[in-house]
């Protein structure tokens, strides 16, 4: 196995050159060499290439399929027989030149390249650490030592710094720093500046260059200056160089364990050039998981999660996934897990199958050159037989910069008369805000509202909370006190249709004031919507709510009417149930909306609400399972059905005692 180098250093500090000229000289000692230059620049090789230009790892990637691809296609020989490689990277604002360096990895591993004989393999690097995929060569498995070009400037040791808190990440309890290259610059007490960084981090100086116009010289003559100018003192002090790395090679030398600066000691000595003690910084600790978490599955991004299935509420709008297969198919099981647990607890409720949701399936190379040109091909084979669709970017698609905007437009205009709805769901910071983003982008479908039609609709954020026990059959008593009928509310598994006319409704009704819901409100009623009051909870606010609705719609007659009956039906509640309830104590831990009408209602029964349970409860409603005889919070909560359920329950679970009698209510 070869042995390998990585060149580091701040963009601009001359690690092509060092790198050019090292990988020269180590040829000349008889020494086999390839040469990697991992930049997009791909111009690390041309000064071993005569000065041209060779076709890079990622162009031969997009050009050519994986089963055609061989290694001699892409690997060139320069000066000194010296292979040359070029990682390259995607078009300039497109893609992700982080994971271009990975992609490369992964293809010159599938050709081959690890069963080739070389001696030293030198790494050329982009810049400073600031990506995962460019730490790449640093890490134990793709090399051996590193070393790091820095001038007395201060970016430069700043960068410098920098390299060796990545690097701290990767190796072993020897070390891999390789050492410093100092490229002078001319700044004012360079040496002995750079002198004190090494001292303090211990990475120890192994070449200093003087700034020589040689080297410029050599490189436009499409030359290294150790091939250009082999009697120069450069060329001289860069054998050096490729001595020490051949040390390292044999194992005479071996690298060493740097220790970076504190924020504060580089601040130290870029001012005052000294440093106190030797370097003080320490990765950041990271607790261990619980064996809980440990256990729990990892989850993918909330944003996208929350908008696949907000946005998968309506039954027959394809929806785009712009992403990777594997987070397209984590979406899509998100979804389909929690529909599934709906329409087994909520009265066997209708939900889409799912059949609706598409996925760009990105690959890794779509992920280095850019996925617009695979989704604007999806999306527009989807508009031949759609007036509508939903597109969701996840955050691989903003990472590369996909200019998603631009590609939908053109669908649009060979598509006339298509809509296409887009939910950047990574741009936004929660699954809250990916949620109203996907709620915004459906209510643009509604059309100008006319209330023809004696009709109500739900409004619920998540229609979780709505579609509970028996709350739908509730609720539409309510409406029929009014003519009303409901609608197919808004989003529920819900059709285009649905969505479109939901304006033809006489009124709409938030099913619960969260913050969620409200929003959604204010939304539609930017759209044209007339909100009522909200759902109603339990026997007040039911009769409050028939008192509103009746002056809203000028049937104040109806109901009164129905308000006489809900109190006639809870009188007749109360006086079955309070001779099993008076006098008894309850500890109730619901959560505000749920609150104030369960303890109306315990109270209106003669039961004594408590805050704790220092007074000795007789039953705990809600919350976790204490001592005392305990029962869930009922599901159903609209009209005089939640005191209903809430007492027959209260007085069956004390008429039972024993630690199981709080199951009694279920069977």
């Amino acid at each position: 196995m070869s042995f390998r180098v990585a060149i580091y250093g701040k963009g601009g500090i001359g690690k092509s050159t060092v790198s050019g000229n090292l990988s020269y000289s180590l040829a000349a000692k008889g020494l086999k060499v390839v040469h990697i230059g991992c930049d997009p620049k791909h111009d690390s090789t041309r000064q071993l290439l005569g000065g041209a230009v060779q076709n890079t790892v990622l162009e031969y990637m997009r050009e050519v399929p994986p089963s055609r691809r061989s290694l001699s296609d892409i690997a060139m020989a320069g000066s000194k027989g010296v292979m040359c490689l070029e990682a390259g990277g995607p078009m300039p604002g497109v893609g992700c030149a982080g994971k271009g360096i990975t992609a490369m990895f992964s293809t010159l591993e599938r050709l081959g390249f690890g069963d080739m004989r070389h001696d030293v393999t030198v790494y050329d690097v982009l810049g400073d650490v600031v990506c995962g995929g460019f730490a790449v060569p640093m890490r134990k498995d793709v090399s051996d030592a590193v070393l790091i070009v820095t001038s007395g400037e201060s970016m430069s040791l700043y960068a410098a710094n920098n390299i060796l808190k990545g690097l701290s990440r990767f190796e072993g309890p020897g070390g891999k720093t390789g050492g410093l290259i100092l490229n002078m610059r001319g700044v004012l007490d360079e040496e002995a500046t750079v002198q004190e960084f090494s001292k303090a981090t211990g990475a120890p100086v192994v070449c200093k260059l003087g700034r020589s116009d040689l080297f410029t010289r050599a490189e436009r003559s499409g030359r290294t200056l150790c091939e250009q100018f082999p009697d120069s003192d450069e060329a001289r002090e860069i054998g050096r160089l490729a001595d020490y790395v051949s040390e390292l090679a044999s194992g005479a030398r071996n690298p060493v364990k740097a220790n970076p600066l504190t924020d504060a000691q580089m601040d130290g000595l870029i001012s005052a050039g000294r440093v106190d003690g030797i370097g003080g910084y320490a990765l950041p600790v990271v607790e261990a998981a619980t064996s809980e978490e440990a256990r729990r599955p990892r989850r993918i991004g909330k944003g996208p999660v929350a908008a696949i299935q907000t946005a998968g509420k309506v039954i027959d709008i394809p929806i785009v996934i712009h992403g990777s297969r594997s987070c397209g198919s984590s979406l899509l099981g998100e979804c389909l897990s929690q529909r599934l647990s709906w329409s087994c607890s909520l009265s066997g409720l209708p939900t889409s199958s799912g059949s609706n949701v598409h996925c760009t399936g990105m690959s890794a190379e779509s992920s280095v050159f850019g996925g617009a040109d695979r989704l604007e091909s999806m999306v527009s084979q989807l508009a031949d037989a759609n007036s509508t669709i939903v597109v969701i970017t996840t955050c691989i698609s903003s990472m590369i910069g996909d200019d998603v905007a631009s590609a939908m437009s053109r669908v649009m205009e060979s598509h006339p008369g298509t809509k296409i709805l887009t939910v950047d769901a990574n741009r936004v910071d929660s699954g809250y805000d990916a949620h109203i983003e996907a709620i915004r982008a459906l209510s643009s479908l509604i059309e100008e509202p006319v209330h023809d039609l004696p009709i109500a609709s739900v409004v619920d954020d998540t229609f979780v909370a709505y579609n509970k026990g028996r709350n739908r059959e509730a609720f539409g008593s309510l409406l029929n006190v009014f003519g009303l009928l409901q609608g197919p509310g808004f989003l529920s598994d819900c059709s285009e249709d649905d969505i479109r006319g939901l304006g033809r409704g006489r009124m709409a009704f938030l099913a619960e004031e969260s913050r969620d819901a409200l929003e959604v409100e204010r939304i539609l009623e930017s759209k044209g919507i007339v909100f009522g009051p909200p759902v109603p909870r339990g026997y007040r606010g039911a009769v409050e709510w028939l008192e509103k609705v009746g002056r809203i719609l000028d049937m104040e007659e109806a109901a009164s009417d129905a308000v006489l009956r809900l109190e006639s039906r809870h009188s007749r509640i109360v006086d079955r149930l309070s001779g099993r309830l008076s006098g008894r104590k309850a500890l109730v831990e619901a959560g505000p909306a749920d609150r104030g009408w369960i303890c109306e209602a315990l109270s209106d029964c003669g039961m004594s609400v408590l805050d704790s349970d220092d007074g000795g409860i007789d039953i705990q409603i809600g919350g976790r399972r204490g001592s005392a005889l305990w029962m869930e919070v009922p599901e159903t909560y609209v009209s005089q059905e939640a005191e209903s359920i809430l007492l027959e329950r209260a007085a069956n679970v004390l008429r039972t005692s024993g630690k199981e009698g709080w199951k009694q209510w279920r069977r």
